[in-house]
């Protein structure tokens, strides 16, 4: 879990994750780090037990954004909601400095048009063989940029 939560900067180790999932009190969490893990943890526990139950729609995916960041007080202004600001996918290279991956869908009706198309699009297809199809999904929901690049391996869990 460590590593995953590092894709998005956090800088705890797997030895303080393990620590921090052990000694939970949600009530003590004061670094943005361990709200951002607990609440990670919290959600792929949650999709490891109802994933069955889980659609693919933008209810679900507000829904999983909400309880991802619940723990988070430097979010609660954008969680499960649509993105408020551009992001990009970067690289950091090894002298520091960023190599744009890609842009993502542009912020407002643009990425609010573009989810409506993937979940429309998700439920509509029916060739597509469901293990692409995920991989598919994942891809063009990392290229709208919901919010988090961490979010996709949520729906990732999700999807197939």
């Amino acid at each position: 879990m460590g590593a995953s939560t590092r894709i998005e900067g956090s800088r705890m180790s797997d030895a303080e994750v393990e620590v921090l999932l052990r000694n939970t009190d949600i009530t003590k969490l004061e670094d943005r780090d361990s709200q951002e893990v607990v609440g990670y943890f919290q959600v792929l526990d949650l999709i490891a037990e109802s994933y069955a139950d889980i659609g693919i729609s933008e209810n679900s995916i507000k829904g999983l954004h909400n309880q991802l960041l619940r723990f988070s007080r430097k979010d609660e202004w954008h969680r499960g909601n649509y993105k408020q600001h551009s992001n990009a996918v970067e690289a950091t290279l090894p002298d520091g400095t960023k190599q744009l991956i890609f842009q993502t869908t542009t912020p407002g009706f643009a990425t609010e048009d573009a989810m409506r198309a993937l979940v429309a699009w998700y439920h509509a297809d029916t060739a597509t063989h469901p293990l692409v199809k995920c991989a598919l999904f994942c891809y063009d929901f990392v290229s709208i940029g919901f919010a988090f690049l961490r979010f996709t391996r949520f729906r990732m869990a999700t999807a197939a």
